[in-house]
């Protein structure tokens, strides 16, 4: 599957854990031959959510490394930049602006 036709989740008003945790329950719920038309992206297959499953679990862990080795608020976002789910046209400012900042916020506390 091409990560390119896939957009991101977005973390503005919502946390990883919260995100992941219903992410997971939608994949247990969802059957397997389910289509999810998704409001900003191309038609998803039930095993399509592994890719957005896998990107929240891989933000988590890299932001909580980060954390450990002293990440500051303005340097995590570099510091993170998990080229491997790239391609999303609007990507760098997602995960970048919005995502890394929201994961270090949830999780630095």
């Amino acid at each position: 599957f091409i990560a390119l036709n896939r957009a991101i989740p977005w973390l503005i008003d919502g946390n990883v854990e919260a995100t992941l945790a219903t992410l997971k329950k939608v994949y247990e719920f969802v059957p397997d031959d389910a289509r999810i038309i998704p409001g900003h992206s191309v038609r998803l297959k039930k095993e399509d959510l592994k890719w957005h499953l896998n990107y929240l679990e891989a933000l988590k862990k890299n932001v909580l490394a980060e954390i450990k080795l002293g990440a500051t608020d303005k340097d995590i976002s570099k510091r993170v930049p998990m080229p491997e789910f790239s391609g999303y046209a609007i990507y760098g400012w997602v995960h970048s602006g919005v995502n890394v900042p929201a994961a270090y916020k949830e999780f630095k506390k």
